[in-house]
């Protein structure tokens, strides 16, 4: 049997058995196909896109679990249409991405999303890494345009994170905003930054309630009855160590600006010493205690543990940025917000091997060591003492330490005018064997 299945078919075997009924098989796929052109006819009207025949994609079950679905060009059609979106395109695709549980039961966040933002990331990628310049301007891109196309694809794959995690009984709705980079005004310097800036920070705004429909227009005292919650995601675009290390420390001043105290400190000496009065025999009154327990006591310690969550936080985010800068990092630095939840991390990370070779390589020179950036890495991504040794030294002596040992290279080079076309002509490998003497 063959039947229609979203953009394809699906291939299906049948049997009935009169004499060994149990034997029966009912509908089992055995194939599935989708050409690019039915995937395109499907997703699109002509030039604009059918939502209505998104919904149902997002809707069809794999009821079989099988994996057809998953390899189907179906996604690579649709993820590589996003990039010819607009902002309010891309929200109505994920504000579309929902379908219903196996028992039909409540609606959740669509797998087929999750693949779809995966598919997209990776053809972004492949552009980062293995685009030609010539193949960017195919497509239609600057240098710009691809870069604040990749900012939306990581804010994209990050919405794609963050509903994975959405309990199934929250509805959802985003919203999605842009602003300038500071970083885009300056101008940019060929020897420490990635090729081509953005111009776009992107946000995403998420508000989530409970049983509610977030399309629906509600009164106030009408959203604070369904409790609903706001989120944001933040992506800067991707960039260089100095820029990500600005952004995560930019946005943890914002998070600390906003640490405010609900108690004051006379009342919150007070109470606490009370309690610790109480504990210790010293005062007798429990009928105060018990009152104290339900109310002010209750506050300071809730207060103080959501202070020492979010200072614990902050200083991570100082670790992150310091090793951003002593690895060399590149990336795009995201910003998640919300109701008792800050994170600050760096996505597609990457990092700059010709400058991180001499970084190296300058702290082998001072503590007669021998490690390669690879294993430099390794170090890193264990966070192992190694590296935490290395990052501390960094910290203190290795932007001299390394711009030296550049210099010297440079000079041995036979490169007198300092240009470092020598060093340039050279792999990050290259220059790597040449440091360690192979």
């Amino acid at each position: 049997e063959v039947r229609k299945d979203g953009a394809g078919v699906r291939l299906e075997v049948t049997s009935n058995n009169d004499f060994l009924p149990l034997n029966e098989i009912k509908h089992k796929p055995v194939a599935y196909a989708a050409t690019e052109e039915s995937a395109k006819n499907y997703f699109m009207n002509g030039k604009s896109y059918d939502w209505d025949a998104i919904k149902a994609w997002y809707n069809i079950r794999n009821e079989f679990n099988d994996n057809y679905h998953e390899r189907s060009i179906e996604y690579d059609v649709l993820a590589f249409e996003i990039n010819n979106m607009s902002d309010k395109d891309v929200e109505e695709l994920i504000n579309s991405a929902t379908a219903a549980d196996y028992n039909h039961t409540i609606d959740v966040s669509s797998r087929k999303y999750t693949i779809l933002a995966d598919r997209y990331m990776l053809q972004m990628q492949g552009l980062r890494n293995g685009g030609s310049q010539a193949q960017l301007e195919i497509l239609g891109y600057t240098g710009k345009e691809f870069e604040n196309k990749y900012t939306r694809a990581v804010l994209i794959k990050n919405i794609s994170d963050w509903l994975c995690d959405l309990p199934i009984d929250k509805n959802y709705i985003v919203n999605i905003s842009y602003e300038r980079s500071n970083f885009a005004q300056n101008d940019y310097d060929e020897e420490y930054c990635v090729d081509v800036y953005g111009d776009r920070v992107y946000t995403a705004s998420i508000k989530t309630c409970e049983n509610c429909f977030p399309y629906t227009s509600y009164p106030e005292d009408v959203i604070s009855t369904y409790s609903m919650s706001y989120d944001a995601i933040t992506v800067h675009p991707y960039s260089n160590y100095s820029e990500i290390q600005d952004n995560l420390l930019e946005d943890v001043c914002v998070t600390v600006k906003g640490m405010g105290i609900s108690i004051s400190e006379e009342s919150k000496d007070f109470v606490v010493s009370q309690t610790v009065g109480y504990i210790l025999g010293k005062v007798s009154d429990a009928t105060y205690f018990g009152y104290a327990i339900e109310s002010e006591v209750t506050s300071v310690l809730k207060d103080m543990v959501e202070t020492e969550a979010k200072i614990q936080g902050i200083n991570e985010v100082r670790d992150l940025s310091s090793a951003a800068h002593s690895m060399m990092l590149k990336g795009s630095s995201v910003h998640v917000s919300g109701l008792g939840n800050q994170s600050f991390y760096i996505s597609e990370l990457d990092y700059d091997d010709r400058r991180l070779v001499f970084n190296v390589a300058a702290y082998n020179k001072t503590h007669g060591t021998e490690y390669t950036i690879a294993q430099m890495k390794e170090e890193f991504q264990n966070n192992s003492g190694v590296f935490q040794d290395y990052n501390a030294w960094y910290g203190r002596y290795g932007d001299n330490e390394a711009n030296s040992l550049e210099v010297d290279t440079a000079i041995k080079l036979g490169d007198e005018g300092f240009e470092k076309e020598e060093i340039r002509a050279m792999s990050a490998q290259e220059m790597e064997d040449y440091l360690l003497g192979n």
